[in-house]
């Protein structure tokens, strides 16, 4: 029989043994630490009091006193004070260092009302003393105490960062695998309906054929678009770059697009630019960057129009793409980069979008040394300007 392998269970019980002999130890070191230098703080202080004044104590007893006060105060402050929701190691180098003023500001507080009252001061000195010991040891409680405060906040925070960061990720993971899952029966759908429409068959059969057809390209551009932001997202390597004629790509992109510009009754103008410009970068990556930003503005202006404009300067290429179209609310400006965000007024010109387009153009330009900014006014359009590095290898 080959050999058996721990369950999970077994494997994550023994961490969590493990993690917690950790803790236990982490906390033993750092009382330890503790009582030597707070012993030796008590120590210092009541060797300093007047000769006989404890006539009774040695200097194993002071060591005792010493000790024993360091240990019952560090106690008090681990488990007393120690916020519920933590664990012993997560809060205890403040706690220990909030023990260690706290044993300090009780060797003051001893030794100046012993010293006081043993050279027979003046009531009035002896008020002032007590008093300027009583204001010391209340600031330095409000100090305590918002330092425990803060911290517990502190771990709150990074505990709801961790569900979030959780929750995207298997929002990400479930989105990627969906995808994955779609890609191939779609694929045999689009190559059915496009076999099926070379067939002898009716005009309205084959009206209704190319509809289909047409919805399938569009969810398998929408499925491809989901997979190629999940790629740029684990892709941390340099694309593959080389050189680009940018004005002719974008002429293709253009040529391409005119069929959805017709379906959507709009008048889409390339003004190319009057010489080449040439740039080194990744032609598929820069083609999709600027695809969907010319899709979005066809999407999103029906029965308006869609101006593209390519020109250099200042060591730079400068695609413009102006619309007419819904334009872009002020409160949804800031987020309308973000990976599945899409604007109110987009979800009810398009429901069927995605929201990472714009997320993907971003990336995309950014990875090649460039940027990406517009100007938008509510109901009369938005304009998009992509700026890219000539220079850039």
């Amino acid at each position: 029989m080959g050999e058996q392998t721990e369950n999970p269970a077994a494997q994550e019980h023994k961490t969590e043994e493990k993690n917690r002999a950790r803790e236990i130890l982490g906390f033993i070191l750092r009382l330890a630490r503790l009582a030597i230098f707070g012993s030796a703080i008590i120590y210092t202080g009541l060797t300093t009091l007047p000769e006989g004044f404890f006539p009774s104590l040695n200097t194993f007893h002071i060591a005792l006193i010493a000790v024993s006060g360091t240990m019952l105060v560090g106690l008090v402050v681990f488990v007393a004070l120690l916020p519920g929701k933590q664990s012993i190691v997560s809060g205890s180098f403040d706690l220990e260092a909030m023990a260690a003023v706290i044993v300090g500001m009780l060797t003051i507080l001893a030794l100046s009302v012993v010293s006081i009252f043993a050279s027979g001061n003046e009531p009035s000195n002896v008020l002032f003393w007590l008093l300027l010991v009583g204001i010391y040891t209340f600031y330095v409680f409000m100090i305590i105490k918002r330092g425990l405060s803060l911290q517990n906040e502190n771990e709150e925070l990074k505990q709801k960062y961790g569900e979030l960061l959780e929750l995207d990720q298997e929002k990400t993971d479930f989105v990627t695998v969906t995808s994955h899952q779609l890609r191939t029966p779609l694929n045999e759908i689009k190559w059915i309906l496009g076999y099926a429409i070379g067939q002898e068959m009716s005009e309205a059969a084959r009206q209704a054929l190319q509809k289909g057809l047409f919805a399938t390209n569009r969810i398998v551009g929408i499925v491809n678009s989901i997979l190629r932001a999940r790629t740029l997202d684990l892709r941390d390597g340099a694309l593959e770059r080389k050189e680009i004629d940018l004005g002719e790509a974008i002429s293709k992109i253009v040529e391409d697009e005119k069929e959805f510009a017709r379906e959507k009754e709009v008048a889409l103008v390339y003004n190319p630019p009057e010489h080449p410009i040439i740039l080194h970068g990744a032609e598929e990556e820069l083609g999709m960057a600027i695809e969907n930003v010319i899709d979005n503005a066809i999407r999103y202006a029906p029965h308006g129009s869609v101006t593209v404009t390519l020109q250099a300067g200042h060591g730079s290429a400068q695609v413009r793409i102006e619309d007419t179209g819904i334009g872009i609310a002020a409160e949804d400006r800031d987020r309308i980069f973000r990976k599945f965000y899409r604007a109110q007024n987009a979800l009810l010109a398009q429901p069927d979008g995605t929201g990472i387009g714009l997320y993907i153009t971003k990336k995309i330009v950014e990875k090649h040394g460039g940027s990406v900014s517009f100007a938008s006014e509510l109901g009369k359009g938005t304009k998009f300007l992509i700026t890219l590095p000539l220079s850039q290898k």
